[in-house]
């Protein structure tokens, strides 16, 4: 291929326009019109027949107890008793969870029956009844609480009504009741009773379901919201959902009233438990109480106690006299022995005994006051007497007999000084270890002390809880309390039909969006122009559009048809593949995609321009050309010459009127060995004879994706058009495609695109103003159309899709 072929037949990749992509998913507008037409008719029948949901809510305020530190449960008090038995703040997380527990929902069923509730069944849709009902069912008794009954009432008088057990209503199962009358039903005794004043509505049978109060508080659970009013205030709002909105204030009024039962119940068992509790410690405190004052006396008692500081101040001064009693004696004893000292001493035989040394003995003191008088008498005596006087006589031996006796006094005063020295030393030691001892005992009386006030703080504190807890068990009031009593609207607020409508809307039109693109998306074979380009560089010949009728032959000398001119554009487009040879060569990936379509056309086409056409049915395998002519098939063919049967090959072609330069050459028999034939030694001689008598040969082959057949006519074809149908070849076996044309195993390789749908719904805007083939491309083939009103473009491009 030369270079300016090369350049020719290079695929440029082209990307849609926005009005393209418009113009595309537009093409579907009655697809998209019916999709809205049904969302919007199926959102109508959703609201119509939807069981309505209505709301209501109430609003529980949460007491901060100060008193008791708060709500019972959780944690805060100051007081111990209280913190003990439970005493806390307010936490709203806490109630919260509280009021949501299954069992305090529970109870508000079990409170208020309203696990009984009542239905009118309609032929699509059973609506719930609560108020106005036309008679009450009470249920006496059940064996088995763990499972529930159905009741259908029908055909109600002022006697009774017909009863079927479950949902359905037969004459099979029907039963007559009485009103007031006890009947029994699934382990069951139930009494409906007529509500007087109401009438019947015996259009629709009316259901009464029973169910455990488990199960009803579970299905009341789900549909509760619980959620604090704001961050300041301790306000908790309860909202339900439901389909009677009547109901949905009655059981928020239930769960708050059950709530506030279940704070009185806890407050009164914690009280008496309280109470309890401080019984026992009372009686526990008044023994210990009275062992610590049993301790206390006989500690005070052993110890001769009265009170430490005084008794301290007592040892104090008596230790503080005996020690001076004992520096007397000491005193008194130094003084003894000075005048023992004296009158022992002989120096001092004449002398005069001190008289004012404070000795307080009279005895002594008389017989000193006795000697010193005698010595003085003798003083006096002496200068007048002889020695030998008797007066001095008589005065030495009465000195000498009151020394002896003070000689003697003085030694019996300083042994009875000694001895009661030796008692005070001894009661001053004993003053010595009591006062050593005192803090022990001191130590001891406070802590017996210490132990009293406790008990008697204690015992008073138990005493004044007692009374504060007896007097608040008397007068209980719960921590919560309801605002207002539940509200709801009669304005349901599902199914909102304005919302419902809208998504509808909005879905009805995305829907055909998302159907459309998944289809694009999971799609296979080729549509776009794009599919193409992404998968080979082999260029592309021409386009062949879809076509309604149904003859094969579509090309006339004078047609001015589409596909007539997309003929010619290929006719002249084939020029720059073939040049000056002869030969080419057409095949396809597997059987059904136009390729002998193509190449009839295609050959009445080059005959219509005077040229002398060879068209070779050459799909020995399953020839289709001849069948598609209309032509009876002669018993001798193609197969004959190339087996050796003596046949001379101006027998072998078929002749059109309308097209005398084209001979057609039919297969003949199918031969069981058509590779074998094709490799065989009459297949040079056979096209030497072609190539002599005509212009073109256009060989119809079988398709390259299943046999090889076609490669093995690469070496008598110069060029071959490779045919792809839309929405029919697969895009992966356009890589087959570009591997064929990246390794040249067949000559001259082209596209032939078969079966085009063009326009916005295929987003296929053809090849020809890119390729620059010559002559009209599809795409500018109508240019006309551009000037044409929009309606119209769209009305030609609805009916040529």
């Amino acid at each position: 291929m030369s270079e300016q072929q090369g350049v020719l037949f290079q695929n440029k990749e082209r990307k849609m326009t926005v009005k393209e992509i418009f113009f595309k998913y537009f093409s579907y507008f009655s697809f998209f019109i019916l999709s809205v037409i049904i969302c919007l008719g199926a959102a109508v029948l959703y609201v119509r027949y939807k069981v309505p949901v209505y709301t209501a809510s109430a609003q529980m305020f949460v007491k901060n107890d100060e008193r008791r530190g708060g709500s019972v449960r959780g944690s805060g008090s100051n007081d111990l008793i209280d913190a003990a038995m439970g005493g806390s703040r307010v936490n709203l997380d806490n109630e919260i969870e509280l009021i949501k527990a299954k069992n305090i929902i529970t109870r508000a069923v079990v409170q208020g029956g309203l696990n009984m509730r009542y239905f009118n069944k309609g032929k699509i849709r059973t609506s719930e009844l609560y108020a106005s009902l036309p008679f009450k069912c009470t249920l006496v008794s059940k064996k088995d609480s763990s499972s529930g009954f159905l009741l259908t009432l029908s055909n109600l008088t002022d006697a009774g009504a017909d009863l079927n057990i479950g949902k359905e209503v037969s004459n099979s199962g029907k039963r007559k009741i009485e009103w007031g009358i006890p009947f029994y039903c699934n382990d069951a005794y139930v009494i409906l009773n007529k509500n007087q004043g109401v009438a019947f509505n015996n259009e629709t049978p009316y259901q009464i379901r029973w169910e455990p109060a488990a199960n009803t508080a579970s299905e009341i659970a789900g549909s509760l919201g619980v959620a604090p009013l704001s961050q300041r205030t301790t306000i908790i709002v309860l909202s339900l959902r439901g389909s009677s909105p009547e109901r949905c204030a009655e059981i928020l009024n239930n769960i708050i009233q059950a709530y506030k039962t279940v704070n009185l119940e806890e407050k009164n068992r914690i009280a008496g438990n309280t109470i309890q509790f401080i019984d026992q410690r009372l009686a526990i405190v008044t023994q210990e109480l009275g062992g610590v004052e049993t301790n206390l006396k006989e500690f005070k008692t052993a110890n001769k106690f009265i009170s430490a500081t005084n008794q301290l101040q007592q040892f104090m001064e008596d230790y503080s006299a005996t020690d001076k009693t004992i520096l007397d004696l000491e005193i008194r004893k130094q003084v003894i022995g000075s005048i023992e000292d004296f009158i022992n001493n002989p120096a001092n035989a004449d002398r005069i005994i001190p008289s004012n040394l404070g000795v307080d003995d009279g005895t002594l003191t008389a017989l000193i006051v006795k000697y010193n008088e005698l010595i003085l008498r003798k003083e006096r005596e002496t200068p007048m007497q002889a020695p030998s006087s008797l007066v001095i006589a008589d005065i030495n031996n009465q000195l000498g007999e009151t020394r002896t006796a003070i000689r003697n006094g003085v030694s019996l005063i300083r042994r009875r000084l000694q001895d009661e020295l030796n008692n005070f030393k001894t009661r001053s030691s004993r003053f010595q270890s009591e006062l050593i001892e005192m803090p022990a005992r001191e130590k001891v009386l406070k802590e017996i002390s210490r132990q009293q006030s406790i008990k008697e703080g204690l015992y008073l504190y138990l005493m004044q809880k007692r009374e504060e807890t007896a007097i608040t068990s008397s007068s209980t009031i719960s921590n919560y309390e309801q605002i207002d009593k539940a509200v709801f609207s009669y304005a349901p607020i599902e199914p909102d039909a304005r919302r419902i409508k809208l998504f509808a809307l909005v879905l009805g039109v995305l829907l055909p969006f998302g159907i459309i693109y998944l289809k694009d998306i999971m799609n296979d074979k080729v549509i776009t122009r794009d599919d193409i380009t992404k998968k080979t560089d082999t260029p592309v010949v021409g386009e062949i559009g879809h076509s309604k009728d149904m003859q094969t032959l579509v090309v006339a000398h004078k047609s001015r048809s589409i596909i007539s001119e997309q003929f010619r554009i290929i006719r002249t487009n084939l020029q720059f593949l073939l040049g000056n040879n002869k030969t080419l060569l057409i095949t396809s990936s597997v059987s059904g995609e136009g390729k002998s379509f193509v190449s009839l056309n295609l050959a009445a086409v080059m005959a219509i321009s005077g040229k002398r056409v060879a068209l070779l049915e050459f799909d020995l395998r399953k020839p289709r050309i001849i069948n598609q002519i209309g032509v009876e098939r002669k018993n001798k063919g193609i197969s004959n010459y190339l087996a050796g049967q003596a046949v001379d090959i101006n027998d072998l072609y078929y002749t059109l009127d309308d097209y005398p330069s084209l001979h057609i050459y039919g297969c003949g028999p199918i031969p069981p060995n058509p590779a074998e034939l094709m490799l065989g030694s009459y297949m040079r001689p056979f096209f030497d004879a072609l190539y002599a008598n005509y212009d073109i040969i256009i060989i119809d082959s079988a398709p390259v994706g299943l046999v090889s057949d076609s490669f093995t006519l690469h070496d008598y074809a110069q060029a071959t058009i490779y045919v792809v149908r839309q929405r029919y070849t697969l895009k992966k076996q356009l890589e087959f495609v570009d591997e064929i044309y990246r390794t040249q195993k067949l000559r001259n390789l082209g596209l032939v695109i078969n079966d085009v749908m063009v326009g916005d719904r295929y987003g296929y805007y053809g090849f020809g103003n890119g390729y620059g083939y010559g002559g009209y491309s599809y795409g500018n083939y109508f240019d006309d159309l551009e000037s044409k009103p929009w309606w119209q473009r769209f009305k030609w491009r609805k009916n040529k899709n």
